[in-house]
């Protein structure tokens, strides 16, 4: 009987099992580790789960998916991506957005993304070339596709394939630009943009700059060229790459929601932020549990995997270590990449320097007393499920709103990194952020919350991407006003027109006054 009802089981799981497509370039180790996530989230559900891998950059470390139902295809980079990385590594790499200032910051990014569409479009050429791979692929029968909107490669291959059902998903911290490029109404007199150093609350001056950041944003993310180009010549039907994303049934934000700044979003813009942060962690090594009893307060510092510590200029790394010798009461462990660089020899005592750290059993260790970091999407939301106050050192793109979220809800104070250099500036602020008890039951608070949500991140996703492989691709959630022209949206034609009236009315009405008046002024005249 038992043996049965497992049989029966497992031919109802079976059936409501989907074919799901997760397109994933690797071009980051945070972005890679989401849709790593999304992938094992399907998994772990049933669904059967192809994990394609794209690679822009080889010598991202991410380790993609983990659980064993997902089948994992590993595209090599062609040479001539190879080619153009390694001649712009000067331009783009983590030295470069170390140095950079505000214009700086987004000369790197528009220069970044422009990378990442030259690979996605040499990918995109290659899928054409090879119809072994197409006809490989198109054997899954894919029920479901997933992408990320930042480069057109993914949806282009969906449109070879014939898959008409896909969800959008989008790693980073999304700003306004993506939900404003996806219909939702873009409130630029307060909802800041990804280069915006401020929050929500903004005086003229801000509100000026915001606008005019998402002048100049909105241009890098929601362009297309050289992929139409491309796909017109292959597709004669082809509806163009942004029309082509927009028919996503979901855009799904890896942003959380008790962090993000509140913005005007549409049923179609669903928030799964967290989802790529473990339930549990692994417990620390015996050489981690050592070194976090040694002292009282302990700090951990890592800037990620984008803008490596041994990256940062000297005189930056001067003064941090110069600044953890200031305070010997305080065990620093150090994510330093380099290990094999002289200043690691010059290091104090209370500074443990590790080419890699278990940062989530380490945020998960109470024991540690802060976290320093860039605040990438990736740490952002993990030290948010962690309840560790931060202090926060953004250096590229998003990190700067990220920051910002953190610090307005109470749980991070924020540090320039052009100040690293001045050791007494950063000693003040790592006394000050180890000191002020509010941060810490602040950030013990929002901890609180994220675990107890009325929907885990995981439920949210599971939900949306099985509703639109079953009903998609779901055009009556798309907003009727992206449709629309600038003039129509903001009324500008109505306004107009009222004005007109308004303006005419007001003529009317003067010249039936002076005409009266006229007529008064003649006949007293006259008397």
């Amino acid at each position: 009987m038992a043996r049965i009802l497992l049989l029966l089981c497992l031919i109802i799981c079976r059936s409501y099992s989907l074919n799901i497509l997760v397109y994933s370039p690797r071009f980051g180790h945070s972005h890679t580790n989401f849709l790593a996530k999304i992938c094992d989230t399907l998994a772990e559900a049933g669904h059967r789960v192809v994990f394609l891998e794209p690679l822009f950059l080889d010598k991202v470390s991410a380790k993609g998916p983990t659980h064993p139902g997902v089948e994992k295809i590993e595209l090599p980079a062609p040479e001539s991506v190879r080619k153009v990385f390694s001649a712009q590594k000067s331009d783009t790499g983590g030295s470069a957005r170390w140095e950079t200032t505000l214009w700086g910051d987004f000369a790197v990014m528009k220069k970044y993304v422009a990378l990442l569409r030259f690979a996605a479009l040499e990918h995109l050429k290659g899928f054409y070339a090879d119809p072994d791979f197409l006809s490989k692929i198109r054997g899954y029968h894919f029920d479901l596709a997933v992408s990320q909107p930042m480069e057109a490669s993914g949806y282009a291959l969906f449109y070879k394939l014939g898959l008409e059902k896909f969800v959008t998903v989008f790693s980073a911290n999304p700003g306004a630009t993506y939900p404003v490029i996806f219909g939702a109404h873009s409130a630029v007199s307060w909802v800041p943009t990804m280069l915006s150093r401020g929050i929500e609350k903004m005086g003229f001056r801000e509100r000026a700059l915001n606008w005019y950041y998402t002048l100049l944003e909105r241009p890098v993310f929601d362009s297309y060229e050289g992929f139409d180009e491309f796909m017109f010549t292959q597709e004669s039907e082809y509806p163009g790459s942004k029309e082509l994303m927009l028919r996503s049934s979901y855009l799904l934000l890896n942003s959380e929601p008790l962090l993000d700044f509140p913005k005007p979003l549409h049923a179609k813009i669903v928030y799964i932020g967290g989802i790529a942060v473990p339930k549990s962690v692994e417990p620390l090594s015996e050489e981690f549990d050592r070194i976090l009893g040694e002292r009282s307060h302990s700090v951990f510092i890592s800037f990620g995997s984008m803008a490596k510590s041994a990256d940062m200029p000297l005189a930056s790394r001067l003064g941090l270590i110069a600044a953890m010798r200031m305070l010997p009461d305080v065990t620093f462990i150090w994510k330093y990449e380099n290990l094999s660089d002289p200043l690691v020899k010059e290091l104090p005592q209370n500074v443990y320097p590790v080419a890699w750290a278990p940062q989530l059993a380490l945020l998960a260790d109470k024991r540690l007393s802060a976290f320093v970091s860039h605040a990438g999407a990736g740490s952002q939301q993990e030290v948010a499920a962690s309840g560790r106050k931060v202090l926060c050192i953004p250096i590229f793109a998003d990190q700067f709103a990220n920051c910002q979220q953190l610090a307005r809800v109470g749980a991070a104070q924020i540090f320039d990194k052009n100040d690293l250099n001045d050791e007494e500036k950063l000693v003040k602020a790592v006394k000050e952020l180890l000191e002020n008890d509010g941060l810490s039951k602040n950030a013990e608070q929002l901890a609180e919350m994220i675990a107890k949500k009325p929907f885990t991140a995981s439920e949210t996703l599971l939900r949306h991407v099985e509703f639109a492989a079953k009903y998609g691709p779901l055009p009556q959630l798309d907003p009727y006003g992206r449709q629309l022209s600038f003039i129509q949206y903001y009324l500008l034609d109505v306004m107009g027109i009222l004005i007109a009236a308004l303006l005419f009315t007001i003529f009317i009405a003067w010249k039936i006054f002076q005409r009266l008046f006229g007529a008064i002024f003649r006949k007293k005249k006259v008397e």
